[in-house]
């Protein structure tokens, strides 16, 4: 009997110790290959996740949600600082999906481990740092908590860490397949940026859903991007862009970000509730421009960014 408990003990222990190995290997191997996938930016989702938290080194950065990786032109963007400035900067749309502040204080974080950007335009909107506005997924940063010690800083500050989260294969969980399959995406002519020629049928517009308090933890990260800039020495823009979603600018959410920003001397610029852009032609969805939306609004938005650096 004893010989019998002896036998299924060791062998618990031979299969903790496999996978153990299993799972350092697991670790040593994705960390190596995304190290190489991050030599230059892949078109897909999972892996410009992964360029922008660990590997993109831009002059010029846009930072925000879906509506950041929609409504800004890197190209319109770099040809007009290269007119004015007469600098051949590099600007790439560092912008994910269903994000909120966090990822812009926390991305802010991460790329200045590795460069000083001189621009840094984050998109926002009028309940972005309110408590009604719903939490973000953290599983597409999960991969790299214990890859970049930001990531991990950021999930620990949003109860998202756990002891789970010391293995490599919980941690990859079904993005490292993502991962795998988009070493066989192009590289050519990736900046970040959602090209999309969908054009809206009809104009359908509609009130953002108002929220009566603060997320405080939102108020932190937004109070300390915009000390970040300021300590770098970063020309930080905040910027409401179109929406077909009618921004409440009575809100406390935008009130506070409009007067945090003037407090702080960094420019505040509201376009959301602009009427131009009213039209199908320019929209691919009531939250989301399209190409010919976002190439217009990139170049009003870069005439206002020039005459903000001309007073500066």
């Amino acid at each position: 009997m004893k010989n019998g408990y002896l036998k299924v003990f060791i062998s618990v222990v031979i299969l903790v110790i496999i996978l153990v190995v299993m799972d350092l290997l697991l670790g040593w191997s994705a960390s190596k290959y995304i190290k190489w996938l991050n030599k230059e930016p892949h078109d897909s989702d999972a892996a410009l996740v992964s360029y922008d938290l660990n590997a993109a080194t831009p002059d010029v950065a846009i930072l925000g949600s879906s509506t950041a990786t929609c409504h800004y032109d890197p190209e319109i963007i770099h040809d007009s600082l290269l007119s004015y400035t007469g600098e051949d900067l590099g600007v790439f749309n560092m912008g994910m999906s269903n994000q909120r502040l966090a990822y812009d204080y926390y991305g802010l974080k991460c790329l200045l481990k590795r460069t000083t950007p001189k621009v840094v335009i984050v998109d926002v909107w009028a309940s972005y740092i309110g408590a009604g506005d719903p939490s973000f997924s953290f599983w597409a940063y999960k991969p790299y908590v214990n890859i970049n010690p930001t990531i991990k800083e950021m999930l620990i500050k949003h109860n998202n860490y756990d002891l789970l989260m010391k293995s490599n294969m919980y941690c990859f969980n079904t993005e490292l397949v993502k991962l795998l399959l988009s070493a066989f995406k192009a590289t050519t002519n990736v900046d970040g940026f959602i090209r999309s020629t969908v054009e809206m049928t009809e104009i359908i517009k509609e009130n953002e859903k108002d929220t009566t308090s603060l997320l405080s933890l939102s108020v932190n990260e937004f109070d300390a991007m915009l000390s970040l800039a300021k300590e770098n020495r970063i020309k930080l823009f905040v910027v409401m862009s179109p929406t077909l979603c009618s921004a409440d600018t009575t809100s406390l959410s935008y009130q506070y970000m409009k007067n945090k920003c003037a407090d702080n001397g960094i420019p505040f610029l509201n376009y959301s509730n602009d009427e131009k852009y009213y039209q199908t032609h320019y929209f691919r969805d009531r939250t989301h421009m399209n190409y010919y939306g976002a190439a217009l609004f990139s170049q009003e938005l870069m005439k206002d960014i020039k005459k903000n650096l001309i007073e500066k």
